[in-house]
């Protein structure tokens, strides 16, 4: 009987840091005065580190050509496709015959944005076909909603003006005498009787305690 040993050195990575030189604060402040999102902020809370490197120095994963719509890509042409449907509609009241008239839409405009990446007998089977339909069944989900929600409003003589999508807000604050630039994009902005309404569409699971607004 032979006893058999040997010595095993562990690699213990060291940590990956980016030293805060004067060259980094430079580059940190111009990102900043250029404008950052409520995304990219999430995203340094998150991994300061991969804010550094995707948000600051731009560095991106190769982009290869999507044979499969994936979820986060199924949710951008919801988000493309609602824009479509309603933007005729700006500065204009939103009743049951406008939203017959956009569900009506509603395929024409899927097959249109579609139709940018992906050929027609790329969505006539198999896992993409499948995407086509539950983006149809979700748009007219949403539609029903707001139908259903309309007809209630109505009864009590209140009325729904679309006012715009996709609008572009920008807010610049100022910390320790710099400034910086938070620049967002608010999906839909509607007029309810005297209230204003702001829209902020989820095509995924959403926590509902995600949706409490403390304070405004």
């Amino acid at each position: 009987e032979q006893l058999v040993s040997s010595t095993v050195s562990l690699f213990v990575p060291k940590p990956i840091s980016i030293q805060k030189s004067p060259a980094v604060i430079e580059t940190l402040l111009n990102y900043f005065k250029t404008g950052t999102s409520a995304s990219a902020l999430i995203n340094y809370l998150r991994c300061p580190l991969d804010f550094y490197y995707k948000n600051v120095m731009k560095f991106r994963e190769s982009e290869d050509v999507e044979e499969i719509i994936e979820a986060n890509t199924l949710g951008s042409y919801l988000h493309k496709c609602l824009e479509k449907l309603y933007k005729p509609y700006e500065n204009k009241i939103i009743g049951l015959t406008q939203l017959n008239d956009i569900k009506k839409e509603i395929e024409n405009q899927l097959t249109i944005a579609f139709s940018e990446d992906y050929t027609t007998q790329d969505l006539e089977s198999g896992k993409n076909y499948l995407s086509v339909i539950l983006a149809k069944k979700q748009l007219e989900q949403f539609v029903n909603f707001e139908k259903e929600f309309c007809e209630e409003n109505e009864k009590q003589n209140v009325l729904m003006t679309f006012f715009s999508c996709e609008k572009n807000e920008n807010k610049t604050i100022q910390v320790d005498g710099h400034h910086f630039l938070i620049k967002g994009q608010i999906d839909r902005i509607d007029k309810l009787g005297d209230e204003i309404r702001v829209l902020d569409y989820k095509t995924g699971n959403v926590n509902p305690k995600s949706l409490q607004i403390n304070s405004v």
